[in-house]
């Protein structure tokens, strides 16, 4: 009888043990915080080339490409910064419009999202500074 409690404690430590690897895989997109636009500007160097998430206000308007390619700017707490996005963008994202972007800062200052969230802005009003101003 021994042995088999002791299979026991063997199976419920290697299933806590895999149930645990599961959640930290599964939580670890989530675990990186979204940057405002002078932070990352601020970190840019050390950011580079690395999966970057963004959070800000579309400046100005929405241009697409044939190929189904969004540029804008965004902006948040006084620095902006130009997006290429080729995730889908909603038709009625335009300026003013709160947007979460998961992507990279290129070489030449562009940064290339590959998904676009929209958001309430009045929740993150306080990470990201007042909407800006005309918008």
């Amino acid at each position: 009888m021994k042995s088999t409690s002791w299979r026991h404690y063997v199976a419920v430590a290697m299933l806590i043990l895999a149930l645990a690897s599961l959640a930290v895989l599964l939580l670890r997109p989530g675990l990186n915080p979204y940057l405002s636009v002078d932070e990352l500007l601020a970190r840019g160097s050390e950011l580079r080339g690395r999966h970057v998430r963004l959070a800000g206000y579309v400046m100005g308007s929405v241009s697409h490409t044939v190929s189904g390619v969004a540029t804008f700017r965004v902006e948040a707490r006084g620095s902006s910064l130009p997006v290429v996005c080729t995730d889908v963008v909603p038709p009625t994202l335009s300026n003013g419009d709160a947007v979460l972007l998961d992507g990279e800062l290129g070489e030449d200052a562009v940064f290339r999202a590959h998904r676009l969230l929209t958001q309430c802005a009045a929740r993150y009003k306080e990470r990201l500074g007042d909407r800006p101003v005309g918008r």
